[in-house]
């Protein structure tokens, strides 16, 4: 097996790598990582490899329970000596809170971290969970672990057994250069040559209402989008439509009508997301 994991991993150069085996790494439920010599054996052995070829996501089983790390990487000893040494982000990894992963190479690329997770309770929980220092996430319940990914984004849900979304976390691979300086990275940004920290997307299109003027969204600024502009004008937003509203302060005012100016004959954005210019996005 490792002999044929390292082959299998030297000959990949796809943008994302997920590997899956039985035995969890890291884990406080019904098996314990620090005293079961399987667990420790995985991730004495094999993590060194996985970690150095890039891999984005590893998933396993064996512990019937849902625990989720952080971005993390090198650690390959017991829970105790973990530390903020190991860990790549320390975050949730989910966009509403602390923000997703971000890795800075679109394809394999080694240490810049990984994110584990057991998936042991799809068909039951056994109960006696405790958070392993790795985790930023873990529950003892029925689920299953929903995995997306569209371009340079990975998307993950834990989805229990009553449909609930209990954790979300997402890993952005790709530049992590910010050219505007809002704090939202270029992969990650709705409008990436104008600094729009709030990321407001009135019509969730994945164009920012700062560099968005097409009202009608038939792919260019014109006239037709200052006609409908034009009544808005002076008002309140809402009731307006607050696509109108292009600094989301709630009126739409002027400098409402200066950023359609700035953008008449031009197409919106741009946008560092790939589904922009559809709804929902992102």
């Amino acid at each position: 097996m490792y002999q044929w994991l390292c082959a299998d991993l030297a000959g990949t150069d796809k943008d994302w790598i997920i590997v899956y085996w039985h035995h969890p790494p890291y884990s406080k439920g019904s098996h314990d990582s620090d005293t079961d010599p399987h667990l420790t054996e995985m991730r004495e052995k094999f993590l060194p490899v996985i970690e150095a070829y890039g891999v984005d996501l590893q998933l396993t089983g064996h512990s019937h329970s849902y625990e989720r790390s952080m971005l993390i990487d090198g650690h390959y000893g017991d829970s105790t000596t973990f530390g903020p040494a190991y860990t790549v982000d320390g975050g949730d990894g989910d966009p509403l809170g602390d923000g997703p992963y971000l890795k800075g190479t679109l394809g394999p690329a080694p240490h810049e971290g990984t994110v584990y997770s057991v998936v042991g309770s799809s068909s039951k929980n056994s109960g006696g969970l405790t958070l392993h220092p790795a985790m930023a996430y873990a529950l003892n319940y029925e689920g299953s672990l929903l995995v997306d990914v569209e371009g340079h984004v990975l998307d993950g849900y834990f989805i229990d057994k009553d449909g609930v979304i209990d954790d979300v976390f997402q890993i952005v691979k790709g530049s992590t250069s910010d050219g505007d300086g809002d704090g939202a990275p270029d992969a990650f940004d709705n409008c990436m040559d104008v600094a729009n920290a709030s990321q407001c997307d009135s019509d969730q299109d994945g164009y920012g209402n700062l560099c968005d003027a097409d009202y009608n969204n038939d792919g260019v600024v014109g006239i037709s989008d200052f006609n409908l502009l034009r009544p808005a004008i002076g008002t309140s937003s809402p009731p307006s439509d607050p696509v109108y509203d292009h600094n989301c302060d709630g009126v739409v005012a002027i400098p409402d009508f200066n950023v359609y100016r700035s953008f008449f004959g031009k197409v919106p954005g741009p946008s560092g997301y790939t589904c922009a210019g559809t709804v929902s996005c992102p």
